[in-house]
């Protein structure tokens, strides 16, 4: 990590990369939302070169909602993306060839958002209450009411990624990441004069539902046969987002650049959040983008539990680990 960090920070001081004199791999990644601070690394690592240096021109793709987050890296339209560990393990039990080689974020930022004005204190008041989730995400929504013996005792009803149904009470509670949908609760309170502490919420981690999400994802055969490329991607990937942490308001006027709606307190928050889920666990002393096995492995588990995957799966086998491995000099382990 310091030896990336380094080279991050010869860069803020005007030292400069020279791209490898090799003929540049012309590939593209593909990134399951709008251009905002989740996904600052990449944008950090292509702005400073860093894709550049290791041979890399790399184009990238924020995709529309209503676009298959996959589906341009199974019609070879792009090399890599950026997805969540859920949805990997999904397109796997479909037989899709696809396996990660990076975890970005390693802890996860869900969470269950309600009012304590609504009578929520704990877990157990959800009873009788109606619960939005998103559809695909909501694994750990529904583990949750299990092992809080919920089950059949909440009403569940699909959401969409505004909150505006819940700031106007008509979904008592709703699903929301804490780097996105509770900071836009929180200031919509703010903004309507009524009392932020009054919002309330149970996060998933807290309760032994801590899943990894954002990965880089590739196809199986790009990892047999272009080794050299996927280890290059994740070592300039890890530069990227050790400088956007580093430096994290150059990192959010690169994303305003990216898409001027933004709102620079929400992407300041959302790269502080996500900082913490990044460099975490094992990430913390091994390195950003290290494979969490034992983590992924339990989250299988779960998936299996409530009938998501029809077929047993293997962490080490979803995951590529030794890419990891061999670009940084490390190796992973089931922890």
């Amino acid at each position: 990590m310091r030896v990336w960090m380094g080279l991050a920070l010869g860069i803020a001081l005007g030292l400069g990369l020279s791209a490898p004199a090799q003929a540049m791999d012309r590939i593209g990644l593909s990134l399951q939302g709008k251009p905002q601070a989740r996904f600052a690394g990449y944008y950090v690592a292509k702005a400073k070169g860093f894709y550049q240096h290791e041979g890399i021109d790399l184009a990238l793709r924020p995709l529309g909602r209503a676009m298959r987050p996959f589906e341009p890296l199974l019609d070879d339209e792009v090399k890599f993306h950026v997805g969540w560990v859920g949805e990997l393990l999904a397109q796997r039990d479909q037989g899709q060839p696809v396996v990660g080689i990076m975890q970005v974020v390693q802890r996860s930022t869900m969470l269950l958002l309600g009012r304590r004005s609504q009578g929520l204190r704990a877990p157990s008041d959800l009873a009788g209450q109606t619960m939005g989730i998103w559809l695909g995400r909501d694994t750990a929504p529904r583990a949750f009411l299990e092992r809080q013996g919920l089950t059949g005792q909440v009403k569940l009803v699909p959401q969409g990624f505004a909150m505006a149904s819940f700031i106007e009470r008509d979904l008592p509670v709703v699903s929301a990441l804490r780097d996105d949908e509770y900071y836009t609760a929180l200031q919509e309170l703010k903004r309507r004069m009524q009392d932020p502490s009054d919002l309330i919420a149970f996060e998933l981690a807290d309760f032994g539902l801590d899943f990894p999400e954002d990965a880089l994802i590739t196809q199986q055969a790009t990892v047999k046969d272009e080794r050299g490329l996927c280890e290059r991607m994740v070592r300039a990937t890890k530069a990227g987002w050790e400088y956007a942490l580093a430096h994290p308001q150059e990192a959010v006027d690169l994303m305003i650049q990216a898409n001027p709606s933004l709102d620079r307190a929400h992407q300041e928050w959302m790269l502080k959040e996500l900082g913490r889920t990044i460099v975490a666990g094992p990430a913390a002393t091994e390195g950003i983008g290290y494979v969490p096995l034992r983590a992924i492995q339990a989250q299988i588990e779960v998936m299996r539990e409530f009938r998501e995957l029809s077929a047993p799966q293997k962490a080490e086998e979803a995951f590529a680990p030794e890419v990891w491995d061999r670009a940084l000099g490390k190796s992973a382990a089931l922890n």
